[in-house]
């Protein structure tokens, strides 16, 4: 049950294997905050996103691409990542590595956001969306599933106490 359990090393996992299939340079998974306030990067690949989770990066809903994303509950594709009107560039993030590059944010409204970056032009056709879209509200479930179960366990023993007395 542990392994259940340690949701960080499975999203990195995730995360990972995300980017290889698809052959991205960069995958990110956001998750809005208790509040609905903020999408907070909860795993992200390479050196990029071992910076950004340092530093705790998050995103206002309804800024940039990821916010965007979150709070219409559409996917943003950028066929150029760079000239994207909404596009928050972070310093971990500058651009396109190759120059040029596509990027997106795939999303369900209330949930979270997958960002990804591709170097290639047509990483992002309707059904590798499609597929990405259905990740954030996957991991949102798994991503609050553990404090479920510590709260669900602690009422659990209360109760036990209670009826003990």
């Amino acid at each position: 049950m542990g392994s259940i359990l340690d949701v960080d090393a499975l999203t990195k996992q995730v995360v990972d294997l995300i980017g290889e299939r698809f052959k991205l340079y960069y995958v990110g998974l956001f998750l809005t905050d208790p509040a609905g306030e903020w999408a907070v990067l909860r795993a992200g690949t390479g050196e990029a996103g071992q910076a950004m989770l340092a530093r705790g990066h998050r995103v206002q809903l309804g800024q940039g691409m990821v916010g965007w994303s979150i709070t219409r509950g559409q996917a943003r594709v950028a066929l150029q990542a760079e000239a994207d009107a909404v596009r928050v560039v972070t310093p971990e993030l500058p651009g396109d590595p190759v120059g040029g590059g596509v990027a997106a944010a795939v999303a369900r409204a209330g949930a979270g956001a997958l960002t990804v970056q591709s170097a290639e032009r047509e990483a992002f056709d309707s059904d590798a969306v499609a597929v990405l879209q259905t990740m954030p509200t996957r991991w949102r479930w798994r991503w609050t599933m553990p404090g479920c179960l510590k709260r669900a366990g602690k009422r659990s023993s209360r109760r036990t106490e209670r009826m003990v007395r």
